[in-house]
């Protein structure tokens, strides 16, 4: 599985391309979480901080770049989003929240696989 190509044909639905700056750092923050699941819990200083330092920006600009997409996807598409969360939402998530949407999406759907196996 090509994690990258996975995420671009979950988020392209929603308008979200690799144009947006936070395209890049929101796979990469899914990345982290999938690595170290624990690191959701600590969002600020194991994935912004993290992705901040990468991309030589402040983890305040990854964390509203995250946002901005989430913003885009709740404006384009909701119930694609509700879909993929598994769950009811009210209103556009937070950036952390967007990431735990995606990234435990990716864990349901395509990783059972390996633990199964």
């Amino acid at each position: 599985m090509n994690l990258k190509n996975v995420l671009f044909d979950l988020l392209r639905p929603f308008g979200i391309t690799n144009n947006y700056t936070g395209c890049s750092q929101l796979i990469r923050a899914i990345e982290i979480v999938l690595e170290k699941p624990d690191g959701i819990q600590a969002v600020h200083k194991q994935i912004y901080a993290v992705i901040a330092k990468e991309y030589d920006l402040q983890p305040r600009s990854v964390e509203s770049n995250i946002r901005t997409l989430s913003d885009i996807a709740w404006k384009n598409d909701p119930a694609r989003l509700v879909q993929i969360a598994g769950y009811p939402l009210d209103n556009r998530s937070s950036a952390v929240l967007f990431i735990e949407i995606f990234s435990n999406y990716i864990q349901r759907n395509y990783l059972e696989e390996r633990i199964l196996t």
